[in-house]
C-alpha cells in the first residue's frame, strides 16, 4: 500500500464546492498520504482565508516562470498545466508520488477506494486516463506542441494522455526536470507520455480499453463508450452521472 504521496487539489476558486470537494479528499485519503489545494492565485485579489500553510500550496504566474522553463504561451496557465506541479515538486520532493486532482473531477464512490485500488500500480510512473498513440487520435489539437531546439520526436512515436487526474511518480518528476532544464516544452498531456514512454518510464492507464490499460483494469474507472464516455474534454456535466465507481470530467455544480 503507498502512503508516501500527496494529494493535489488543482483549483484558481476557493468557494464551498471546492472546500467540500477537498474535505471528502482529505477524509478519504486520510492514512494514505497527504492532502493540499494547489492555488492558482492571482496577486491583486486576497488569498481566501480558507487557505493555510498546512493545507496549501500556492503558486502564481510569476512562481511558475520563475522555474526558468520554456513557456508554451506567454503566460504558464493553462497550457503548461505541468508547471504546477513542478513547483509543488521542487518545493516538497520528499513524496514517492503526486497526485493533481482538477477541481471538476468527481467520483461516484468513495475515494479511498480509488486510491487503494491504484495503490496496486505502484510501479507506474504516469498513472493517467486515455493514453493513446498518434496514430488512434491524429486529430488531437495538440500533438505539433512538442518541441525542442535540436532533437525531434516522429508523430507515430508521440503519445498523449489525458490529465485531469493523474499520478507521477518521484522519478518521473526528477526525469520531466531534467527533461525541460534541457528545453524541451509542449502542452503537458503530449509531453509527458512521449518523453517517458521513449525514455522507459512506466505508463498506465486506471481505466478505459486502451492498449496501457492494466489487466482487471479495463472500464474499472472510466469509460470510453461513447454513450457513457464519463472522462471527456466537453461537453460539461451540470452532475456526475450514475455509474457506480467511476471518476466523471468535466462536471461544472454552480456555486
Amino acid at each position: 500500500m503507498i502512503t508516501n504521496q500527496v494529494f493535489l487539489l488543482l483549483t484558481n476558486n476557493i468557494c464551498p464546492t471546492t472546500i467540500s470537494l477537498f474535505t471528502e479528499l482529505s477524509a478519504c485519503t486520510e492514512g494514505l498520504g497527504k492532502s493540499k489545494f494547489l492555488y492558482h492565485h492571482q496577486p491583486t485579489k486576497d488569498l481566501p482565508p480558507f487557505l493555510n500553510q498546512a493545507n496549501s500550496f500556492i503558486f502564481t504566474d510569476d512562481s511558475l516562470c520563475k522555474l526558468g522553463y520554456f513557456l508554451l504561451d506567454k503566460k504558464p496557465m493553462p497550457v503548461n498545466g505541468h508547471f504546477p506541479l513542478l513547483d509543488f515538486f521542487l518545493n516538497n520532493p520528499k513524496y514517492d508520488h503526486y497526485w493533481i486532482i482538477e477541481d471538476d473531477v468527481r467520483f461516484t464512490g468513495s475515494w479511498t477506494y480509488f486510491f487503494e485500488a491504484c495503490s496496486e500500480l505502484e510501479h507506474a510512473d504516469l498513472l493517467t486516463s486515455q493514453i493513446r498513440h498518434f496514430h488512434e487520435e491524429p486529430g488531437w489539437n495538440w500533438w505539433s506542441s512538442m518541441k525542442h531546439p535540436t532533437y525531434d520526436v516522429p508523430y507515430e512515436k508521440r503519445l498523449k494522455s489525458f490529465n485531469p487526474i493523474y499520478r507521477v511518480s518521484n522519478k518521473g518528476l526528477r526525469f520531466l526536470c531534467d527533461m525541460l532544464a534541457m528545453q524541451w516544452k509542449g502542452h503537458h498531456e503530449v509531453l509527458i507520455a512521449t518523453l517517458f514512454h521513449l525514455y522507459d518510464l512506466q505508463l498506465l492507464d486506471f481505466g478505459g480499453n486502451g492498449h496501457f490499460v492494466k489487466p482487471g483494469f479495463e472500464n474499472r474507472f472510466y469509460t470510453n463508450e461513447y454513450a457513457e464516455c464519463t472522462v471527456r474534454y466537453r461537453p460539461v456535466m451540470q452532475e456526475a452521472g450514475s455509474l457506480q465507481n467511476k471518476l466523471y470530467h468535466p462536471v461544472k455544480f454552480s456555486t
